[in-house]
């Protein structure tokens, strides 16, 4: 509760992080309750400010529909956003290409490349691993980076987000 007092202050004087990371205890109702639309806004307005993550987390809504209309083209143009503004979130881009949504093959192994050039973030870290597994490529896997993701994605998980159970 007390983190949420601070994000939330953090957020309100425009601090980008701050918002970000109060949005994910309202995605997850860590120390408040659980609020998808609050989440929501709250990333909406730390990428208007130009943070990585939280572009990335607006797509992901879109991605998936959660409290607003499904619609992959904005997810995918959220997550080339991300990507451009910080390429250790190129990841979620690269899922969604693989997947058929956007361009495929040499697109979408360029997003996990970028991605896995920063191993020791969570993204990072888990490109790496799909290009090992996938594109039999042999890089490096920050296993520290992957066991905090995995704790990010528990309560996405949790409230049935199919991809947050895969990662």
């Amino acid at each position: 509760k007390r983190a949420a007092v601070m994000n939330r202050r953090g957020c309100d004087g425009g601090e980008h992080a701050a918002c970000v990371a109060l949005s994910g205890q309202y995605a997850g109702g860590i120390g408040v309750a659980a609020d998808q639309k609050r989440s929501f806004v709250l990333n909406q307005r730390a990428c208007n400010g130009d943070s990585a993550m939280a572009c990335g987390n607006v797509g992901f809504h879109y991605e998936f529909g959660v409290k607003v209309k499904k619609d992959l083209a904005q997810s995918r143009r959220l997550y080339a956003r991300a990507c451009g503004l910080d390429r250790s979130t190129c990841l979620r881009l690269g899922i969604l290409r693989e997947l058929g949504h956007g361009q495929r093959g040499q697109k979408a192994k360029q997003a996990f490349e970028w991605s896995c050039a920063r191993p020791k973030t969570g993204f990072g870290a888990l490109s790496c691993a799909y290009l090992n597994r996938f594109y039999g490529q042999s890089n490096a896997v920050a296993k520290d980076a992957l066991k905090g993701l995995v704790e990010a994605m528990i309560p996405r998980c949790k409230q049935g987000l199919g991809r947050a159970c895969g990662f």
